[in-house]
This record gives structure tokens, sequence and C-alpha cells, in this order.
């Protein structure tokens, strides 16, 4: 962040706008949605027989789980999977406020 950048959030803060207390920023992401900041694959192509890690992480979310079978699974995590065709994945994350979801697609190639 530039100095003039952070010169005129001090600002902001300091005028009648104000600055959110913690206990209110506390409640603000409470009342919010989960979301999925990334959800990928690390390889998204493999050969049959290859493994795959499924890398994830979530913000406010109470629950998070993966399709396919996996079941529940931290908020912020990995998974090695071996799918034996192209697979999706579907990353669903919950909390009182909401579910998302983000699905990403795993491209298995014959083996050479």
């Amino acid at each position: 962040m530039q100095l003039r950048h952070l010169v005129f959030l001090i600002i902001v803060c300091l005028t009648a706008l104000g600055c959110p207390t913690e206990q209110e920023l506390s409640k603000f992401l409470s009342e919010q949605p989960p979301t999925i900041s990334s959800f990928s694959a690390n390889p998204e192509t493999i050969e049959k027989g290859q493994e795959t890690t499924l890398d994830w992480f979530t913000i406010s979310a109470t629950e998070v789980s993966l399709d396919q079978g996996i079941g529940s699974v931290p908020i912020r995590g990995t998974k090695t999977v071996k799918p034996i065709a192209d697979t999706a994945y579907t990353l669903s994350a919950s909390n009182k406020n909401g579910t998302v979801t983000r699905t990403i697609t795993v491209f298995v190639k014959p083996s050479t």
C-alpha cells in the first residue's frame, strides 16, 4: 500500500465516517454468507493412474465438504485424489447465512 493511500485511510477513519470497532467488524463478518476464496487442482490434467491435489480456502464457513464421496473437510486444506476418468469436484461451504459452491474438473488422459 502506498503511503498516500494509508494516510487517506487514516483520515477517513478519523473523520465523520469513523472506523469500525473489532466487535462491529466481527458482527459484520458473522452476518455474511461464506466465501470460497480459492479452489483448484494441481495439476488439472493427469494421466490415468496419477494423482492430483485439490486445494481450497474458504472464509466465514462453518461447514465445508467435497462431493465424490469425500465428505466433510477443513475450512482450508488439501486432498489428494486419483480419478480414473474426467471428474468434476464440487466444494460446498456453508454457514447460518447460506451456502456457496464451486466446481472444478480434473481431466484424465489415457496412460502412455
